[in-house]
């Protein structure tokens, strides 16, 4: 869990197109990704 929440801090000192990127590379459709989770 203190590993999370280091990525989730780190994340968001990165710059939105960073962020954009990295999203991109893992889920390119943009494709909602909620019903994986619950």
């Amino acid at each position: 869990m203190t590993l999370a929440i280091a990525r989730e801090k780190a994340l968001k000192a990165w710059k939105r197109e960073w962020k954009i990127r990295l999203i991109e590379g893992s889920n390119p459709d943009w494709r909602d990704l909620s019903d994986l989770i619950a």
